[in-house]
């Protein structure tokens, strides 16, 4: 039997899309146990998404009806240092999917980042305000919202800081910082710098109720707590007492590096409507799913 339904999920070794493959809505795993549907997901061993040809063959062979994009070179230093990859991984390759979902009919959900403001409004950002980016990272991933509006039937989703642990890798803001207290180094974190951080399990399920609805443009997903570096830092290193975790307090007054952006609070009350849960903030989320992020070496 030939699936009505087939999704795809790129990156699916990742944070974000190993738990998109571990939380598929028993909605759809009905479907999946009779033939109906399919969730596949994309890896790197599996397909070169850097390779165009290549996917547009795979596409030829079977199209998928869902795309959930999550695949990206999110290091901001990785792209600081090579953009031309930058932009083919992080503004082209969306833009490839989105012409291929358009000729096909096909959803589109694509990644994208609260980094694409400046982070000097001191209000909430809204889904209308004018982007900013001030670093190649985000000046890759505000183009490819662009482009990717060349799929009729898109979703735009701007996420923060997501935490959680990836059994399968290290990738993560989590598990970053779990490895420099292992190094026994001291985290330096702004305390005027700020995000709104969300668990990646949260966003997983968030992603699979908007993906199956028929929501399209861009919105804001994000946690509904607005958190320092400092304080983020904090929240994590209560996870880990056994590594006599340490963070020192730092100001972007006396910083001179590369751009930053120092306060991303995005506007969710757009999203919020949309879901059957509230998005928690991650404070209180910690509290009562801290095995989450500790479990595991």
């Amino acid at each position: 039997m030939n699936p009505s339904e087939r999704y795809w999920i790129t990156g699916a070794q990742g944070l974000i899309g190993s738990l998109l493959m571990q939380q598929i809505p028993d909605s759809i795993q009905v479907k999946v146990q009779a033939g109906q549907a399919e969730v596949i997901g994309i890896t790197r061993d599996s397909l070169d998404l850097s390779d165009f040809d290549a996917i547009s063959e795979r596409w030829k062979s079977a199209p998928p009806t869902c795309v959930i994009h999550t695949a990206a070179l999110s290091r901001v230093g990785d792209c600081n240092q090579n953009p031309d990859l930058a932009f083919h991984i992080n503004t082209d390759l969306p833009e490839h999917l989105a012409r291929l979902c358009q000729a096909s009919g096909s959803r589109l959900v694509f990644f994208s980042t609260d980094l694409v403001f400046d982070g000097l409004k001191t209000e909430p950002y809204v889904e209308t305000d004018e982007v900013k980016p001030v670093h190649v990272y985000a000046e890759s991933k505000a183009s490819a919202e662009d482009r990717v509006r060349h799929c009729e039937n898109h979703l735009i989703l701007r996420t923060s800081l997501n935490a959680g642990r990836n059994p399968s890798r290290r990738s993560g803001f989590v598990e970053e910082m779990k490895a420099a207290w292992i190094a026994g180094r001291t985290l330096d974190l702004f305390v005027d710098e700020y995000r709104c951080p969300i668990p990646a399990s949260v966003t997983a399920d968030g992603v699979w109720e908007l993906a199956l609805q028929d929501c399209r443009g861009t919105l804001h997903w994000v946690g509904s707590q607005l958190m320092s570096r400092f304080e983020i830092g904090a929240t994590v290193a209560a996870c880990f007492p056994e590594l006599h975790p340490t963070v020192r307090a730092g100001t972007l007054r006396a910083y001179s590096g590369p751009p930053r952006c120092p306060h991303l609070n995005l506007d969710i009350s757009k999203v919020s409507k949309l879901l059957s849960f509230e998005i928690p903030g991650f404070q209180e989320w910690v509290k009562q799913n801290q095995s989450q992020l500790a479990d595991g070496d």
